[in-house]
């Protein structure tokens, strides 16, 4: 777990010196320059002083909160059978429409999905996101594209999906170039109880995290009304050819979207609980054997 505070250490060491720096050496220089300049540095001082102590109390406050979110991210946050919609208003009609479900859940299912939004859980098994009945959760939903995404019209979400899928943005790189990152995955992955493995020497990283994307912003878009069944199943055709096109297993895509999601967050202010969280979920679904589930599965569960 130290990969996930290396920078942080390394901040709070090199401002605990510039803090100690100014407080004994700025000492001296302002009753120095007091005595022989006849000047008072004390205003500067203090400004300089407080400031780099702002700053570096900032940054401890920022480690703290890293140190309780990874403390507070478990595997129980990840609740399947919360996640499950018995009423459906767009319920899996084939396996394409199960596809792009299970590979959205990838994030509905994390604690932010669902684990700690028990009041407006992110659905697993239906292509509305979120109950439809409840104005709130749809809001959350309109909230959350604008938010991240800068979504806010159909034509913004279409357009954005069409990048997303655009072939030319893909490439594929070898896991050779990816040892250090893969291998602190692997040890997480095998802390959270997740089975993730390579099937390839070649990962195809973009084409993942895109895809991925493509279909949870699909169904947001359902959800909010920025697209209409008839424009998902347009657009359902495109990631699913992809997909196969792509990937030559679900597991293939699972492992490069993985490591994806881990070189994503990795230099972020909350890296641990992004991955982490992704990982737990993962385990929970491959404890239920989820991303084998055809569309009857998903339309009834028998959770």
């Amino acid at each position: 777990m130290l990969n996930f505070f290396y920078k942080d250490i390394n901040q709070l060491l090199r401002g605990g010196l510039v803090v100690a720096a100014i407080l004994f050496g700025g000492e001296w220089l302002k009753n120095a320059s007091l005595i022989y300049l006849n000047v008072d540095f004390s205003l500067l001082y203090n400004v300089l002083f407080y400031s780099f102590l702002a700053i570096w109390v900032f940054v401890l406050l920022r480690s703290c909160a890293k140190v309780f979110f990874l403390l507070s991210t478990k595997k129980e946050n990840n609740v399947l059978s919360v996640g499950i919609n018995r009423n459906a208003k767009y319920p899996c009609r084939d396996e394409k429409d199960a596809l792009l479900v299970r590979i959205s859940s990838l994030y509905s299912i994390t604690s932010v999905g669902n684990g700690e939004s028990k009041k407006y859980p992110n659905f697993i098994n239906c292509i509305e996101e979120c109950n439809l009945s409840e104005p709130d959760a749809v809001e959350g939903i309109k909230l959350a594209l604008s938010a991240s995404y800068d979504i806010n019209t159909s034509g913004g979400l279409t357009r954005f999906i069409a990048d997303l899928l655009d072939e030319e943005n893909y490439s594929k790189q070898r896991n050779d170039d990816y040892k250090k990152p893969l291998s602190h995955l692997y040890q997480l992955a095998e802390k959270t109880g997740a089975n993730l493995k390579p099937v390839s020497e070649i990962n195809n990283l973009t084409a993942a995290f895109n895809l991925q994307r493509a279909a949870l912003l699909m169904r947001s878009g359902v959800t909010c009304g920025f697209l209409s069944i008839e424009e998902w199943d347009s657009l359902k055709d495109d990631v699913v050819r992809l997909m196969e096109q792509e990937f030559p297993s679900i597991d293939q895509f699972i492992h490069d979207y993985m490591l994806a999601v881990y070189l994503f967050h990795m230099d972020g202010s909350f890296s641990a609980f992004m991955i982490l969280e992704r990982l737990y979920g993962l385990a929970i679904f491959q404890e239920h054997n989820y991303l084998s589930w055809n569309t009857a599965m998903l339309n009834n569960p028998s959770l």
